[in-house]
């Protein structure tokens, strides 16, 4: 079974203000559960992963916001630019560069947050044909998503990895899907964060599943655990 309409793209939310101003510490990766994936074949991202505007409507499956039902919605805001809401939440900016897709930043309603990167973080090469698809370094800058006040900087150490394929069944229907692993360790000036995304994407559709476990450490001392996921609920058009 497939997705009836067009796809989008959605990334997590680093939201970094909550465990800002408080002092670094270092924290241990949360625990990756293997499961039974196949070998994954060679596959375009333009197939995989084929950006375009379109409204797609999620459901929580876990976290605070669970069995609500969110929209998705991708508008193309100039050449080879993209803007990516989950509705009422966050946003998240994205660049194709050479066939590849690039996350230049991302905006959180819940924290009043904006973050930028620099250089941009790969999330999708051109190709998808090895198990490490992107592994790398980059500055991130934390401002007031109203004011543009700056509230944190830091580093960001990447690695994104083809887990493999297998089945998935959400409310909007069971697909053969492609996961695919990102792991983010965040170091700012006054936190740490680890934050882990296994996300679930059929070809010529895209993303139909995410699952989040975002860890920090604020104080030297408190650690905060949140998982979120959640999976297609169904398809529909823009409004346009």
């Amino acid at each position: 079974m497939h997705p009836k309409t067009s796809s989008t793209i959605l990334l997590f939310c680093l939201s970094v203000t909550a465990i800002a101003g408080c002092q670094s510490s270092q924290i241990i990766d949360p625990p990756i559960e293997e499961s039974d994936y196949r070998a994954a074949e060679p596959i375009a991202r333009t197939k995989l992963q084929p950006l375009r505007e379109s409204v797609t409507i999620y459901q929580m499956i876990q976290g605070k916001l669970a069995g609500q039902k969110l929209s998705s919605i991708v508008t193309k805001t100039a050449e080879h630019n993209w803007r990516v809401e989950m509705k009422g939440l966050r946003v998240i900016y994205i660049q194709e560069q050479d066939g590849s897709l690039l996350v230049k930043g991302e905006d959180d309603f819940g924290e009043n947050i904006a973050t930028r990167y620099d250089p941009p973080i790969p999330v999708f090469p051109a190709k998808i044909s090895e198990s490490t698809i992107a592994k790398g370094k980059c500055s991130m800058r934390v401002v007031g998503l109203n004011d543009g006040l700056p509230r944190d900087s830091g580093t960001c150490e990447y690695e994104t990895t083809l887990l493999g394929m297998k089945k998935i069944k959400t409310p909007g229907g069971t697909f053969d899907a492609y996961f695919i692993r990102t792991v983010r360790h965040m170091k700012l000036r006054f936190a740490t964060a680890v934050i882990t995304v296994v996300e679930a994407y059929v070809p010529d559709h895209g993303l139909v599943s995410e699952h989040v476990h975002r860890k920090s450490r604020m104080l030297g001392l408190i650690e905060k655990t949140v998982i979120e996921e959640f999976a297609l609920s169904e398809h529909g058009l823009p409004d346009r």
